[in-house]
C-alpha cells in the first residue's frame, strides 16, 4: 500500500516536472518519444494522459514513430486545428516517403482512398481514422524531423 502511494505521488510529481520543463528543453523529439513519454516504466498511461491532455496533442506527437502512434488507428476529427495538424504531419509525410501506406476510413468510407492533393493537407473537415505503416528502411528520419520544425513546433532534435 505505502509503496504503490508513493509510486502514484511520484508520477504526479514527475508529470508536473515534465509539464513545467518542457519548454525548456532543446529536443522535443525526442522527449515525446518511447525512449521517454512513452516509456511506461517513467509514465503510466494516466500520466501520458495528463501530460497531452495539458501540453495538446501537436506538442505530444511522436512524428518519428509514427507507426506506434497510428497503430491499431489514430482516430482525428480534422475540423479540431491540432488534429488536422496531425492529419496534414502524415499526409505531407507519405508523399516524402516512397512505398509507405496510409491505410484511412473517411466519414465512415473504409479503404478510403486518399487525393493527391491531401499531400499538402487534408480537408478541415471530416472524420478521419488513420494507420500509417513504414519499414525501419524506408522512413526518411530527416525529412520527420524537418516537419517536426514546421508542424510540431520542435526547435530542435536529437542527432541522427
Amino acid at each position: 500500500g505505502l509503496l504503490l502511494d508513493c509510486s502514484e505521488e511520484i508520477g504526479v510529481w514527475r508529470v508536473l516536472v515534465f509539464i513545467c520543463m518542457f519548454s525548456r528543453c532543446v529536443h522535443q523529439g525526442t522527449l515525446v518519444s518511447a525512449a521517454v513519454l512513452r516509456d511506461p516504466q517513467l509514465f503510466m498511461d494516466a500520466s501520458l494522459e495528463e501530460v497531452t491532455h495539458r501540453l495538446g496533442l501537436v506538442a505530444t506527437f511522436d512524428g518519428l514513430d509514427l507507426e506506434a502512434m497510428t497503430t491499431p488507428a489514430l482516430h482525428l476529427d480534422l475540423a479540431v486545428y491540432e488534429q488536422w495538424v496531425l492529419g496534414k504531419f502524415i499526409f505531407v509525410l507519405s508523399g516524402a516517403e516512397k512505398g509507405c501506406e496510409v491505410e484511412c476510413t473517411y466519414d465512415g468510407v473504409s479503404d478510403f482512398i486518399v487525393p493527391n492533393n491531401w499531400v499538402e493537407g487534408p480537408p478541415q473537415v471530416g472524420l478521419l481514422q488513420v494507420r500509417y505503416t513504414c519499414e525501419p528502411k524506408k522512413r526518411a528520419l530527416k525529412r520527420r524531423i524537418a516537419l517536426g520544425h514546421r508542424l510540431l513546433g520542435w526547435q530542435s532534435s536529437a542527432p541522427l
